[in-house]
């Protein structure tokens, strides 16, 4: 005998991946903040400098400066007065709202049918936890060959994972296409 399996159960199902998987947190967008200090210089070739902790001999994120320099008409050479310096961090930060979760469970009874079933954790029967992302910050700075700041540049971005190369390599070229300008909490969308 087949049993009923009843509408209300599928659509409880349904609302409650919905609301366990949510939004992949800050993937739509980036907020840029940049400043200029003093009147940007006709530049041709700039030295790329990384502050902070050594760069993973593995990382992208020098290329994608090229790249993104190249792309506007800007060479990298070391031995260049004016310099680009940046550097990248990750801060884990709430995000809001309680984890839920989703399981598959499986199991085989003493008659040797097999069982399976779906499971849906909502937040208020269990105990999960807040739930965080991370914050993934680039910052740039071009200095003249006195070492004075021309124009200081961040793009921030919020993301459910920790990988900083991956999250950030997307936001070179959109903080690059603001060098020289000022702006202030402007949020762009950014593919990848």
């Amino acid at each position: 005998m087949r049993r009923p399996f009843p509408t209300a159960a599928i659509l409880l199902w349904c609302a409650g991946l919905t609301a366990c998987a949510g939004p992949a947190a800050g993937r739509a967008g980036a907020t840029l903040d940049t400043t200029r200090f003093q009147p940007l210089p006709v530049i041709a070739r700039v030295a790329l400098l990384r502050l902070g902790a050594p760069e993973d001999p593995r990382s992208l994120l020098p290329g994608a400066f090229e790249d993104a320099l190249l792309a506007r008409g800007i060479e990298i050479d070391p031995n260049s007065p004016i310099g680009l310096s940046y550097r990248t961090d990750v801060a884990e930060v709430p995000l809001g709202g309680r984890r839920g979760g989703v399981g598959v469970f499986g199991s085989t009874g003493s008659s040797g049918s097999t069982d399976l079933g779906v499971g849906i954790g909502f937040p208020l029967f269990s105990s999960g936890g807040q739930r965080t992302g991370y914050r993934h910050l680039l910052e740039a700075v071009l200095s003249d060959a006195t070492g004075r700041p021309i124009w200081r540049g961040q793009a921030r971005r919020v993301s459910n994972l920790r990988d900083g190369g991956r999250e950030v390599l997307p936001l070179v070229p959109l903080l690059l296409d603001r060098l020289g300008q000022t702006v202030r909490n402007e949020v762009v969308p950014v593919s990848g």
